[in-house]
């Protein structure tokens, strides 16, 4: 009986001291805010920001380029729309480079936002799993009266159980902000008319690295 009692009490101090941790913020000093979450992926928006530019701009250059074959076609202008073919051909091959760079620069963002919240689902398992072994551990300490061992036991579920709230808050907080940055990108491809860039699954091995302006797998 004496067991049982002292068990609930721990239990009870337990939930009692992780609640307090959790609404005092204590648990959650050092967790990063929108702020630093959003610096971490600064370049590869950066990148998406000109990709998109680019875009824009080469279908300008195509509009303009069509509009004056049209012209010097009219006027039989034989050797100037020579050039113009050739401009313009070389036009659309540019709109195609760059709208590879901006379907592989939106890949690479969501394939970063995804290996964040990867790895924070990969500590929540190792927490949960140093939380069952002081779980068990607690039993056995109580069962066996170790006093010294209920509190230690006690203070590092607690620890694990905080720790376990946290990482489960930054995986949430990684899946917002790849929402936004993609909404936001979607946002800006549909104002600007230009077609959204699809995004290759981020579990794929297709990953891209830019480096001098070519995109190396």
């Amino acid at each position: 009986m004496k067991t049982l009692k002292l068990k609930s009490f721990i239990v009870a101090g337990m939930i009692a001291m992780g609640g307090m941790m959790l609404n005092s913020g204590s648990a959650f000093a050092n967790e990063p805010g929108s702020s630093t979450i959003n610096e971490k992926y600064q370049k590869d928006n950066a990148l998406i920001r000109e990709d998109i530019a680019a875009v824009h701009m080469q279908k300008a250059n195509i509009k303009e380029l069509k509009s004056r074959l049209q012209k010097d076609r009219a006027a039989g202008l034989t050797e100037a729309v020579i050039i113009d073919k050739r401009d313009l051909c070389k036009a659309r091959a540019d709109l195609r480079k760059s709208k590879v760079y901006l379907s592989a620069d939106k890949t690479n963002l969501t394939r970063d936002h995804r290996l964040a919240i990867r790895n924070h689902r990969d500590e929540v398992k190792k927490y949960q799993a140093s939380l069952s072994k002081y779980k068990s551990k607690l039993n056995k300490d109580i069962a066996n009266g170790n006093e010294e061992g209920i509190t230690y036991d006690a203070k590092k579920i607690v620890n694990y159980q905080n720790m376990i709230q946290y990482e489960n808050t930054m995986a949430n907080r990684e899946r917002e902000h790849l929402s936004s940055d993609l909404a936001a990108i979607d946002k800006e491809l549909d104002n600007l008319n230009i077609q959204r860039a699809t995004v290759t699954s981020a579990s794929s091995e297709t990953a891209y690295t830019r480096t001098n302006g070519k995109y190396y797998k």
